[in-house]
C-alpha cells in the first residue's frame, strides 16, 4: 500500500508543481515603464508622448522632440498579505497540514527596471531599443506544519516551504513611423526571457495502517525564451485631442526547460528522484485602446481600456524526462495539465497638471486610477497567486523638467478586495487527497515606487 501510495503521489506531484510555477509567474502583470507614465495610472495609449511609448504604444514615439532620447526607470515594489486557511473538510482526514490561523507574506522589495535609448534621424522616423519586465514578482510563506505524534518522524527540511521567484525580461527593438501628419505606425519585435524558480510542499493523505500525510518537497529552476511584437497606431485628430491603439502579442510559444526535484519523505524513508521538464507555454497577449484631451495648455486628461487574453491557457503538454515510476521502474515521459483562466480587462484614467511653466523649467503633478479583475477562478487559486481578487490601483506624482533633462517620481497604492474561497478542490482519493486549490481568506495589497529620468539631445 504505501509503495503504491507513493508512486502515485510522486506522479502527481510532478503536474502539480509545473502548476504552481506557471500559475506565479503569469498571475502578476507589471506596468511599471517610465515614472511618468505610471504615476498617471499607465493610461498612456493615447498620449505615448515619452519614451516610455516603448512598451505602451510605439507609435507614439515620433512624438519625441529631439534626435537622441534616452529614458529609464526603477519601480520598488512592496507586496503585503495574509492567508488564513479553511480547515479540511472532515472526509479528508480534518488534518490538512495547513496551519488555520493567520499566515503572512515574507516582507520583501522587488527592484523592476525599464529603459530605452531612440534616435530621430528625421521628422517621420524614430528608431530606438527599449528594455522591460512585463511580468513577474515571486512570493515566500510558511503555510505548513506536521505536528509531532502524526506518524511521521520526518520534518518540513525548511521554515517557509513555500518559495516562489519569478523574473520576465523583454528587449525590444522598435521603429516608428510618421504616416501623415495625423496618423503614426509603431512596429516593435521583441526577445522574451523568463526565469522561474519554485520550492514547494505537499502532504499527500493515506489512512492505512493508520492516517498520516507524506511530506512530498518539489524544487523547480528552469528558463525559457521566445519572440515577440508590440504594434500600435496613434491618431492626432487636433493639438487638443487624440487617441492610439496598441496590442502585445507572442509570436510563439515559451520554451520553457527546467529542473525538477521531488523528495518525498515518509516514516520508512526518504525517496528522492531529478530529472528534466520541457513545456512550450502559452503567453498571453494584451491589446488595448486609449485617449488624450488637454482641455487646456496645463491640464492633460488620459484613459485606457485593455483586454489580457488568459484563456489561452488552455491543455499543456509537459515532456518529462529523467523520471520514474517508483512501483513499476517506467519512465514518465508526458502529463497533461488543463488550465481554467478568465480574460481579464483593465480600464483606468489618468491627469497630468502643469503646476509651473517657466523658461527653465516646469513642474508637474499626476494623478491616476486604474483597476483590473483577477485571471484565476476559485477552484485554482493559490497564496502564490499576487492577484487573488479585483486589483484597486490609486497613483500620483511629481515631474521637474530642465532644459534637457527631467525627473519623475510615482507612488502607487494597491489595493484587493476581501477574496473568500469557501471550498476546497480535491483530486481523488488514490492520489491522496491533494487540494487543487488553498481555501480560505486572502488580504493582499502593496506600495510602488517608481524613479525615472530622461535625457533630451
Amino acid at each position: 500500500m504505501m509503495r503504491k501510495f507513493t508512486a502515485t503521489a510522486l506522479f502527481v506531484l510532478l503536474t502539480m508543481a509545473i502548476f504552481s510555477t506557471v500559475y506565479a509567474s503569469n498571475g502578476t502583470q507589471i506596468g511599471n515603464v517610465g515614472a511618468r507614465s505610471t504615476a498617471m495610472a499607465s493610461c498612456f495609449r493615447g498620449l505615448a508622448d515619452d519614451w516610455s511609448a516603448v512598451f505602451f504604444n510605439p507609435a507614439g514615439l515620433t512624438q519625441l522632440g529631439t534626435k537622441w532620447t534616452i529614458g529609464a526607470s526603477a519601480g520598488l515594489i512592496m507586496p503585503s498579505g495574509s492567508y488564513n486557511a479553511h480547515p479540511y473538510p472532515d472526509n479528508h482526514l480534518q488534518f490538512g497540514g495547513m496551519y488555520t490561523d493567520e499566515r503572512n507574506l515574507v516582507d520583501k522589495t522587488f527592484f523592476v527596471p525599464a529603459g530605452g535609448i531612440f534616435f530621430k534621424p528625421s521628422s517621420k522616423i524614430t528608431v530606438g531599443l527599449g528594455v522591460y519586465a512585463p511580468f513577474g514578482l515571486g512570493t515566500e510563506w510558511d503555510l505548513l506544519t506536521v505536528p509531532d505524534g502524526y506518524m511521521n518522524t520526518n520534518a518540513i527540511s525548511k521554515e517557509n516551504e513555500h518559495f516562489s521567484d519569478h523574473q520576465v525580461i523583454t528587449v525590444q527593438p522598435t521603429v516608428a513611423f510618421k504616416l501623415s501628419e495625423k496618423i503614426s505606425l509603431g512596429i516593435g519585435l521583441s526577445y522574451i526571457w523568463g526565469k522561474m524558480i519554485l520550492d514547494q510542499v505537499k502532504l499527500p493523505a493515506i489512512t492505512t495502517p493508520m492516517p498520516m500525510r507524506i511530506i512530498t518537497e518539489t524544487g523547480l529552476d528552469g528558463d525559457g525564451s521566445t519572440f515577440g511584437a508590440n504594434v500600435g497606431l496613434l491618431f492626432a485628430f487636433s493639438q487638443k485631442f487624440q487617441c492610439g491603439l496598441s496590442g502585445r502579442f507572442a509570436l510563439s510559444d515559451l520554451s520553457l526547460d527546467g529542473d525538477v526535484t521531488f523528495s518525498l519523505n515518509p516514516p520508512t524513508g526518504n525517496i528522492t528522484q531529478t530529472g528534466t521538464v520541457e513545456a512550450d507555454l502559452p503567453l498571453p497577449w494584451t491589446i488595448g485602446a486609449g485617449f488624450a484631451y488637454k482641455p487646456s495648455n496645463r491640464l492633460t486628461l488620459t484613459a485606457d481600456v485593455s483586454m489580457t487574453n488568459w484563456e489561452s491557457w488552455g491543455d499543456i503538454v509537459l515532456k518529462v524526462d529523467g523520471i520514474t515510476h517508483p512501483l513499476t521502474q517506467e519512465a514518465i515521459t508526458e502529463l497533461t495539465m488543463e488550465e481554467n483562466w478568465e480574460n481579464t480587462i483593465e480600464a483606468g484614467f489618468g491627469l497630468e497638471f502643469k503646476a509651473m511653466d517657466s523658461e527653465s523649467k516646469q513642474l508637474f503633478l499626476r494623478g491616476g486610477f486604474y483597476t483590473v479583475d483577477t485571471p484565476a477562478p476559485d477552484e485554482t487559486m493559490s497564496p502564490t497567486i499576487l492577484d487573488p481578487n479585483r486589483r484597486y490601483v490609486f497613483t500620483g506624482g511629481l515631474g521637474l523638467s530642465l532644459s534637457k533633462v527631467s525627473f519623475n517620481v510615482a507612488a502607487e497604492y494597491i489595493m484587493f478586495s476581501e477574496k473568500d474561497v469557501q471550498d476546497y478542490v480535491f483530486g481523488p482519493q488514490e492520489e491522496g487527497w491533494l487540494a487543487e486549490n488553498y481555501a480560505g481568506l486572502y488580504n493582499f495589497s502593496a506600495f510602488v515606487f517608481t524613479f525615472g529620468t530622461s535625457i533630451h539631445l
